[in-house]
């Protein structure tokens, strides 16, 4: 090496300094990265948790909703039968022998 190759190489300082730098700022940019990685799971899992919870409510809603009309239907289907389950009273002296005992509607 000439006099004048070793006076124009970078010093053991700028290269390191350099090399530092280079290290540094791939840091910075891998920590970035996973910032952004974090962010968007977090959107993620949020947005499944919300979707799942609306999911979940409407159809809780549905299921209350039908056994309400079940039972609408099924009620409905046993007074139009004459099997209602409603205890009726008569008066005593209308025919009773044991003195208006409670019975089942249309069973009397």
């Amino acid at each position: 090496m000439s006099e004048q190759e070793v006076k124009d190489a970078p010093s053991a300082k700028e290269t390191l300094g350099s090399a530092g730098t280079a290290v540094k700022e791939g840091v910075i940019n891998s920590l970035k990265g996973i910032y952004e990685i974090e962010t968007e799971l977090l959107k993620l899992v949020r947005n499944t948790v919300s979707d799942t919870l609306k999911t979940t409510g409407s159809v809780a809603a549905d299921a209350i909703k039908v056994a309400g009309e079940v039972l609408d239907g099924t009620i409905k289907a046993t007074e139009e039968t004459g099997m209602g389950a409603r205890p009726e009273r008569k008066e005593r002296g209308q025919g009773d022998r044991d003195g208006g005992s409670p019975t089942l509607a249309g069973t009397s």
